[in-house]
């Protein structure tokens, strides 16, 4: 089924593992989810024959999981409540635990992060009921029927058992980066010796013959280029730049390829010193040149993203295919995080071509929106897609590369969120179990529970980028 523009929703009736890696060999980005049997494709053209001749030819393809155990240390803090809530002992919860057989039902949430299915139905544990602001490296932890390790120190709600003392589950230096994958059958070992990965040690950059130095940061800015492949089932979003439109026009004005590495830089509050001579453009304006010593000044203007190339591109090392930052996962960009005071920012010599000045569309007030139907009407109400349609929404304060949330009418959802997890693209409009939508963004989780009701369109999408909170949008249906 369709699942916006450019992208095929796959219902498998067999092995979805199996055509997952058969499409691999042929299609750039794939993303499979065994719970639900779902595949999703994206393709830059109509190819929906080819996609289910692959699709029967990899269901008859056969699929050949990895074995993985990995040691455990069963201190976790949420033991005794686990142990309270299941009426078990701590130990029986462990024994319980460490004796099950999994299986990696699909990969989400964080990069190398695998859903496990297997937990024994004694453990089966709710939620915790407010997550963790953050939850450490190598945790393990059980929710509803899953259990998993979290990859990276990030958020969480699960209830934590213990701690993993095994290899890395996500290195972006690894060939394949992740250790598990979507299949794969893994056991835990109870195991009181600490071996943890010590925290990867923290590079220290040449300084560069000419670039920026960053006097005033801002808000999270950060390198970001065109977007990476899927991850191809890693549970690696796309990254790249919030709003691509901005992102081709800068480029274009100092010559270099469309999608280049540059500074994504959102609200404004940004001051860099030039080291050398740097060309650069800011949102597509014509070209400038900063001598050594010049400086550049973005003030906060009301527009939420800037986007500012350098002539030659940012000087970042490419990893899994981007150079894009990835701030969750330490990935990508420049040292993996947002941009310090102090730090030295080098320019690379990467020159496409002659400099083209083109203006990025300014935006009116309603901005509108082009909306592509979703995969998921039947978990609305009929009238879902004419509330959305006929109404006026805002931009909420709660916006980030992952997601922006729409204020307004709620949209008539039918059913409770019982549904399986299954691929989720950038643009995708998910819509909560309280009627609020939200959209994806370049950050997104590429799995997620909640219905979509629509995609938007890839201008659309960086139009969104540019509205300050408090903006108000409506929707045109495509």
């Amino acid at each position: 089924m369709p699942f916006g523009p450019g992208a095929t929703l796959l219902e498998v009736q067999g092995n979805a593992h199996a055509v997952c890696a058969r499409l691999q060999h042929t299609f750039r980005d794939v993303i499979a989810v065994a719970t639900s049997d779902h595949v999703l494709v994206e393709h830059r053209q109509d190819v929906a024959d080819i996609l289910r001749a692959a699709a029967e030819a990899g269901a008859s393809a056969g699929f050949t999981p990895t074995d993985h155990t990995i040691p455990v240390i069963y201190d976790g803090e949420d033991l005794p409540a686990v142990a309270a809530a299941t009426g078990l002992t701590a130990a029986q919860v462990v024994q319980a635990h460490a004796s099950a057989h999994y299986t990696v039902d699909f990969m989400g949430f964080l990069p190398g992060f695998g859903y496990l299915r297997g937990l024994p139905e004694a453990l089966v544990t709710p939620r915790r009921q407010s997550p963790r602001a953050r939850v450490t490296r190598h945790a393990v932890g059980i929710a509803g029927v899953h259990t998993g390790v979290y990859p990276l120190a990030s958020p969480g709600g699960w209830n934590l058992i213990g701690r993993a003392v095994g290899p890395a589950l996500f290195d972006a230096g690894r060939e394949p980066p992740t250790l598990l994958n979507a299949g794969d059958r893994v056991r835990f070992m109870e195991t009181d010796r600490d071996a943890s990965l010590p925290s990867p040690p923290v590079a220290t950059p040449a300084i560069p013959r000419r670039g920026l130095c960053i006097e005033k940061p801002g808000i999270c800015v950060t390198v970001q280029d065109g977007g990476r492949p899927y991850g191809k089932s890693m549970g690696l979003p796309p990254s790249g730049s919030w709003d691509q439109e901005t992102l081709h026009a800068a480029n274009r004005a100092v010559g270099n390829a469309p999608d280049e590495a540059a500074l994504e830089i959102p609200q404004g509050g940004f001051r860099a010193r030039a080291l050398g001579s740097v060309t650069l453009s800011l949102d597509g304006e014509p070209a400038r040149l900063l001598r050594d010593g010049d400086v550049l000044e973005v003030t906060a203007d009301g527009r939420a993203v800037h986007c500012l190339a350098v002539q030659g591109g940012v000087d970042v090392p490419s990893v899994l295919e981007s150079r894009s930052t990835l701030v969750l996962a330490e990935l990508g960009g420049f040292l993996g995080r947002a941009l310090q005071r102090g730090d030295v920012l080098g320019v690379a010599d990467r020159v496409a071509g002659v400099p083209v000045t083109s203006e990025v569309p300014p935006y009116s007030s309603p901005a509108v929106l082009n909306i592509h139907a979703g995969p998921h009407a039947q978990r609305f109400a009929d009238h879902a897609m004419d509330v959305l349609l006929r109404s006026t929404f805002t931009v909420s304060r709660l916006a980030d590369r992952v997601g922006t949330r729409l204020d307004g009418p709620h949209i008539p959802r039918s059913g409770p969120d019982l549904a399986r997890p299954i691929p989720m693209r950038r643009g995708a409009m998910q819509v909560t179990s309280d009627g609020q939508p939200v959209i994806l963004g370049p950050d997104h989780p590429v799995t997620g529970g909640y219905p979509v009701l629509g995609v938007l369109d890839v201008a659309s999408q960086a139009l969104l980028a540019r509205l300050p909170a408090g903006h108000a949008v409506q929707f045109r249906g495509r």
